[in-house]
């Protein structure tokens, strides 16, 4: 009677482990994709800066303006809060004429139309400081940059760039939230980290935190530049799926080698 030639078990359930981890891997890796892309993508979107604006009768508008960028100008954030304007070109950056219907109606008039005598009435423009005061701004609109976690102001009122009048007291929190980005951030990483999974939504909010200044004037103030809240986030991705995605194809090949 011919005997038949039989493999030995560890070959015939080789292809299996291997068909077994390789299906795995990849369900893993779309997995990844599918969570931090998507995270990533609204992320970009969750660059917040504040706005206050003080008309002329004492109202004041506040707005939280979303962006992707790093840095918009004054002028990008203004328009960017949906309130009317009016602006004239000039060779430094548009000049704001009108806020919500409030000023000078440029082109009909001119654009300092309040400020041809004493008093000069105008839009002054001004930026939070992290102390809390309001700085003036001497330089246009469109010549600065607005950050994460900014605050800016327009007030109409009667002054001179020496003694114009300021925006009330304020803070990013009264405009954007009872929490900055930072605190949100830390949160969220801490919770995703105790539990071993990323959730979409803590995604969301992350990066970049704050106002970011350039890495070596972090290092001059004693901070650092890196290691934000998404550094942790793919450091948790790399041990939640990563690893064991190695770990099943590493299987794989050494069971198709025995």
């Amino acid at each position: 009677m011919r005997r038949l030639r039989t493999t030995p078990p560890s070959f015939r359930r080789a292809p299996f482990l291997e068909g077994y981890a390789g299906r795995w891997s990849r369900l893993l890796v779309l997995v990844a994709l599918l969570v931090l892309l998507p995270g990533v993508a609204r992320a970009q979107d969750q660059n917040q800066a504040g706005l206050v604006v003080v008309f002329g009768d004492g109202r004041v508008e506040r707005k939280c303006v979303s962006f992707a960028e790093d840095t918009i100008t004054g002028y990008e954030l203004l328009q960017r809060s949906g309130l009317p304007l009016s602006v004239e070109a000039g060779a430094i950056g548009p000049t704001v004429c009108s806020i919500g219907k409030e000023g000078c109606g440029f082109p009909a008039e001119s654009c300092f139309c309040r400020c041809q005598s004493s008093p000069c009435v105008y839009w002054s423009y001004w930026r939070l400081e992290s102390d809390g005061s309001w700085r003036y701004q001497s330089l246009g609109a469109g010549n600065t940059k607005v950050r994460n976690g900014d605050v800016e102001g327009w007030r109409w009122a009667a002054g001179t760039t020496q003694d114009a009048e300021e925006p009330p007291a304020v803070s990013y929190a009264d405009i954007c939230g009872d929490s900055s980005p930072q605190t949100i951030a830390a949160a969220a990483v801490t919770n995703t980290i105790s539990n071993t999974a990323v959730a979409t939504d803590a995604v969301r909010i992350y990066a970049p935190f704050g106002n970011l200044e350039p890495e070596d004037k972090a290092a001059e103030e004693g901070g650092s530049a890196l290691g934000t809240g998404l550094d942790l986030i793919w450091i948790v991705l790399a041990g939640v799926i990563v690893v064991p995605a190695a770990a099943l194809v590493v299987l794989g090949l050494l069971r198709r080698r025995g």
